[in-house]
């Protein structure tokens, strides 16, 4: 109780010392919604961590296709339809939308997006180089994306965010990012970085308007000072709860949500190295077989996030005769003997820190699992910026001996294919070379019905799971807190952790 007092009299201190910006000073009293991840930039079509930035700013900049809060895609400033034997699909611009620098939205914009995202952002270019040769506007509002293929997931562009083509002419990049525009329900009032971001209500917006008038995002990094500040009243809504405050925060009355996100945690190995002991597939087995997760899942974090082998039910590809890397020591210390270390080894172990609930204890619990069998690991923690990076850097390096805890797309995704994609040879962000996964990614992409691509991503997962390209350990769940008086429902399936203004309620 001494800390939790101690934070949030921190935290009233912060907000005392900055009640002479433009959001204190105004009548209408701001959201305050509390979290622990805040944005590299503020233009996410530059951003090297998209799901740290889109968690604020999708309430700024709106992608082309949008989604219903079950991650089902929705037309919102645009809508969608497929050409002749699925060779392009274009996408009809709602007519008259205005961007917050009062330009109005045209295809020009998304040509222009489109190429920016595909320099400047990994996971954009990752995902649409597979499938989009170009990108073209056909009349003023109708832009085409002309496909290598057809492919049954196109609607995944919802990754592309849209911005003004006409407003960066016109200002140049600096300011570009420095203050961002797009169509979207709120618009930038206020950035103070490593403290808040404040965000007003579009008068404009095209939409429905939204209840909450003023936000500020208090950006608070550690999972105990965001629950004092929702316990205290500082915070209406807090993001990224500790899995372990959950059922206590239900208890005391306040609103819980347990949101499923697309990320697993897992460790990754590269596996084009040479000289590392992971190199060999009965190593990366003996290091599953190692680690005990439903015990790291119950004991450590209450069973709030869930594991599975790979996929979960309901997901596209799902198998249900696919079962997990069974938690047995003596067969791992025998898959070792076989490999020739019957005495184990030493290797470094990269984790990456940032927005991400839970990592360093599961960095710990692995590290303590896998000295039972002999190998010693030496965790290093990572900012999660430099996550994209590492895997091209490291990824055709046959001297890399490292293995990652890293975040990966997988279960819980509303199109699998997704990480699939990204984990292809050909992806900057692969980290390992497994011809009979790339065959089955490229047939499930080119699959012209949902049947034959829902096949083709089962035999791919069957091929990683069993070369162990990964081990998962548990996948993220986001647990969203409010006061009594406010309803929301986050967004699920969609590879970010989202908090959407325009669905807050507050009676």
């Amino acid at each position: 109780m001494i800390r939790y007092a101690f934070t949030g009299l921190v935290v009233a201190l912060a907000m005392l010392a900055s009640s002479s910006t433009p959001m204190a000073q105004t009548a209408v009293k701001p959201l305050i919604i509390a979290t622990n991840i805040e944005p590299d930039t503020l233009d996410i079509t530059s951003s090297r961590n998209a799901p740290n930035a889109r968690q604020a700013m999708t309430n700024v900049t709106e992608a082309l296709v949008g989604f219903t809060t079950d991650g089902t895609p929705t037309p919102t400033i645009a809508e969608w339809v497929n050409g002749p034997e699925n060779k392009y699909v274009d996408f009809k611009l709602r007519q008259g939308v205005k961007f917050h620098s009062g330009d109005e939205l045209t295809a020009q914009d998304i040509v222009f997006a489109d190429a920016r995202m595909r320099e400047k952002t990994s996971i954009y270019r990752i995902r649409r180089d597979p499938t989009i040769s170009s990108v073209e506007a056909v009349d003023k509002y109708t832009a085409r994306f002309h496909l290598k293929s057809p492919d049954v997931t196109m609607l995944a562009l919802r990754l592309l965010v849209v911005v003004s083509k006409s407003y960066y002419d016109r200002v140049g990049e600096d300011e570009f990012v420095r203050k961002p525009v797009g169509t979207g329900p709120y618009k930038v009032a206020e950035y103070k970085t490593g403290q808040y971001l404040d965000l007003i209500r579009n008068d404009d917006f095209w939409g429905e308007k939204p209840q909450v008038a003023r936000a500020r995002f208090v950006f608070a990094k550690e999972d105990s000072t965001r629950t004092a500040m929702l316990k205290t009243g500082e915070a209406d809504m807090i993001v990224n709860a500790s899995f372990n405050d959950a059922a206590e925060l239900k208890a005391a009355g306040f609103k819980t949500a347990i949101v499923p996100v697309p990320t697993t945690m897992a460790i990754r190995f590269n596996s084009n190295t040479t000289v590392a002991p992971t190199k060999d597939r009965r190593v990366r087995l003996a290091m599953a077989h190692a680690i005990d997760v439903n015990a790291i899942v119950k004991g450590l974090f209450q069973s709030v996030p869930a594991t599975y082998p790979r996929l979960a039910p309901g997901d596209r590809g799902y198998d249900p005769n696919l079962k997990a890397y069974e938690y047995n020591p003596a067969l791992s210390k025998k898959l070792l003997a076989e490999a020739g270390y019957p005495k184990g080894f030493t290797i470094p172990m990269w984790y990456f820190t940032g927005g991400d609930v839970g990592v360093r204890e599961t960095a710990e619990a692995i590290t303590l699992y896998l000295k039972t069998v002999g190998i010693t690991v030496d965790p290093k923690g990572n900012d999660v910026g430099v996550r994209a990076e590492s895997y091209v850097k490291y990824r055709n390096d046959p001297n890399a001996p490292m293995f990652y805890l890293s975040p990966t797309v997988m279960a819980k995704n509303s199109e699998t294919i997704d990480s699939l994609a990204a984990s292809h040879s050909s992806s900057a962000a692969s980290t390992y070379i497994l011809p009979e996964f790339d065959k089955e990614v490229d047939l499930a992409l080119a699959a012209t019905d949902m049947k034959t691509h829902e096949e083709h991503v089962r035999k791919a997962v069957a091929a990683i799971h069993e070369e162990v390209t990964t081990i998962p350990i548990w996948t993220m769940v986001s647990v969203f807190a409010t006061k009594p008086n406010i309803d929301y429902v986050p967004t699920e399936k969609v590879r970010f952790i989202l908090a959407m203004l325009k669905d807050i309620k507050v009676k």
